[in-house]
């Protein structure tokens, strides 16, 4: 429990990043594709800003590796003495490093997670938490069947199997982007229309 906490601290920086770039840049890129989108623009220049819009996801999530990464790679390797100076026991510098690799993963999962939320594909969000809580309870009781020795395994692998599907979803997403605002999108508000109001993509 104190490594799995102190793995939770290293999460703080690559959260604040997030929020940094999703308020100053990513609202910003999506604007101006649904303007574009509502302003009746031409297939040219819709492409030119979902490529935009493609470029700077994928910049944001290359800094974004490098800065969670280093931190995790330096925290990882400092886990001896950052456990000694807690003190903490020295048999949990296993379990704090498989966590802090798995935290790695998990906050990359996080930044997807803004982008799939703006995109308002809200079920794609939902259907990867789901599939990232079911992953970890099952790998935790599976590791627990293992010992002292694999704990913390069940959450690495959730994660990592959960990143790359949220990855290559988002890579499926932003280049079919139009269709999936005019035609997977617009037949979700269709849908939700007749129980209420709600904030589609291409009514904000």
């Amino acid at each position: 429990d104190n490594a799995m906490f102190l793995v939770y601290l290293t999460i703080v920086p690559g959260l604040a990043y997030i929020f940094l770039s999703v308020e100053t840049g990513l609202e910003e890129h999506i604007r101006t594709y649904l303007g574009a989108v509502n302003g009746e623009a031409t297939w040219t220049q819709l492409e030119k800003t979902r490529v935009a819009l493609g470029r700077f996801i994928a910049d944001r999530l290359r800094t974004l590796i490098l800065v969670q990464g280093t931190l995790s790679i330096v925290v990882a390797g400092m886990g001896p003495q950052i456990l000694a100076a807690l003190g903490a026991s020295y048999t949990q510098v296993g379990i704090f490093r498989i966590g802090v690799l798995a935290a790695f993963f998990h906050v990359l999962i996080l930044f997807l997670a803004a982008v799939f939320t703006y995109l308002d594909l809200r079920r794609v969000n939902v259907t990867l938490q789901g599939l990232l809580v079911v992953l970890s309870a099952f790998g935790t009781a599976l590791s627990l069947q293992f010992g002292f020795a694999s704990y913390g395994l069940g959450y690495l692998v959730a994660t990592m199997v959960v990143w790359v599907a949220a990855y290559l979803w988002l890579r499926r997403v932003v280049n079919n982007l139009p269709y999936y605002s005019f035609v997977v999108v617009n037949a979700a508000n269709a849908r939700s229309d007749r129980r209420g109001p709600n904030l589609a993509v291409g009514k904000w």
